[in-house]
């Protein structure tokens, strides 16, 4: 079900090597009710960071380009990492589809060039993917999918901050403009004290680094990119650490020796 019917049309860039595909995105980009600019086929070198930057999504097919297809998804996500990306990948590639969600795509859809619906399944894809953007503050996209967000919008919006300002002071310390006192601990112990998920966390990385992103030059942005994912790398061991700690200290108040907890 739609959140919202696409009335305006919108702006998309299409990543594509094969020109069969690109064609396709266009035509599917027409069904869903807005219009798609020329197909843009491109290699991994030659993406245009000005172009996507301005685009309301990004269609990225990684239906053909094989073994590379991560490569180029982790460069499109560094090239322009504020802008939605939909990604399309092959019917027997389960793997990449998961990947590519872990990457920064915002939707997956399994798409098949040859089958004659195949405008028609990325047109709809393209529509409900839009129909699920939600916009924030600043016209951030973003379409966060844990708990925290949803059930508790203004406390999901404090911690982005708290976690926007752990990213930039890590980029500041980098670039040896400052030094940091990092209070990623204890933001860790906060929302590990609410029962927050990683999905959550994963939430709050992607809402943040958008927005950081958002006024940023494209060396800015892939500055910001590396710092993030350090600092969400940081973050999700914490948390697993966190959650270990509590669990064991859990067993040993209900009885459990030394040999059992090891």
């Amino acid at each position: 079900m739609l959140n919202r019917t696409v009335s305006t049309p919108f702006l998309a860039s299409v990543i594509a090597h094969d020109p069969r595909v690109a064609e396709i995105v266009r035509s599917a980009g027409d069904l869903a009710g807005g219009k798609l600019p020329r197909p843009v086929l491109v290699s991994r070198a030659s993406l245009d960071p000005e172009e996507l930057a301005s685009s309301d999504l990004v269609v990225l097919d990684l239906s053909t380009t094989g073994p590379a297809s991560m490569e180029i998804m982790m460069d499109t996500v560094g090239s322009a990492p504020h802008v939605p990306i939909l990604a399309l990948v092959a019917p027997g590639d389960p793997d990449l589809a998961s990947r590519a969600l872990v990457a920064g795509a915002g939707a997956v859809v399994r798409f098949d060039a040859s089958a004659p619906s195949a405008p028609t399944v990325v047109g709809d894809a393209i529509r409900e993917f839009l129909g699920s953007i939600q916009k924030l503050p600043r016209d951030v996209h973003i379409h966060p999918r844990g708990p925290l967000a949803s059930s508790h919008p203004d406390l999901f919006g404090t911690y982005t901050r708290r976690y926007a300002r752990e990213v930039l002071a890590r980029s500041d310390r980098h670039r040896g403009i400052r030094e940091h006192t990092s209070e990623l601990h204890q933001l860790i112990g906060d929302l590990t004290a609410i029962d927050a998920a990683p999905v959550d966390l994963s939430d709050l990385h992607m809402v943040a680094l958008r927005a950081l992103c958002r006024d940023t030059s494209t060396a800015g942005q892939r500055r910001l990119v590396h710092d993030a994912r350090v600092v969400l790398v940081e973050s999700m061991g914490l948390m697993a650490g966190q959650y270990r700690e509590r669990c064991l200290y859990g067993r040993r108040l209900g009885g459990a020796d030394d040999g059992e907890l090891a």
